[in-house]
């Protein structure tokens, strides 16, 4: 399950040309949410999507980190605004502890933005053994 997100420049765009290339099996409605990370930032946009995926965690970041790079991201301030942000939250029969990538996502069972979406598109999902209904 992927969690992507927007708060700079035509974000409902940039989420669409981002689902075109990821090829889906579902993907949420849009939501509009607070930021997260305490940094001064417009509202975001932020989708959920399911993919089937062959390769590794590591192969799906970088294809990840390709579109964001597409969106013309830029990496300066920590949780800061973004065109595109494209997070991978959970694989099915796959995890990571690699310093580059944790899989499941450490911190989505913090993130509304990622939950809700997620629910939208899969109601029975577990993380980490936890239903997200169940997640704050």
């Amino acid at each position: 399950m992927l969690s992507l997100g927007s708060n700079i420049g035509d974000s409902e765009e940039i989420l669409r040309s981002a689902v075109e290339r990821l090829h889906p099996t579902k993907v949420s409605t849009i939501h509009k949410t607070a930021p997260w990370g305490g940094v001064e930032q417009p509202d975001f946009l932020n989708l959920a999507l399911e993919l089937t995926w062959c390769g590794t965690p590591l192969s799906l970041l970088r294809y990840c980190q390709h579109l964001e790079k597409c969106a013309h991201r830029t990496r300066e301030i920590h949780w800061g605004p973004r065109t595109l942000d494209v997070d991978v939250v959970q694989m099915y029969g796959a995890e990571s502890t690699s310093p580059e990538l944790i899989v499941p996502h450490p911190h989505a069972h913090e993130r509304d933005f990622v939950l809700r979406p997620w629910e939208e598109i899969e109601p029975d999902a577990e993380l980490n053994g936890t239903p997200i209904t169940e997640l704050p």
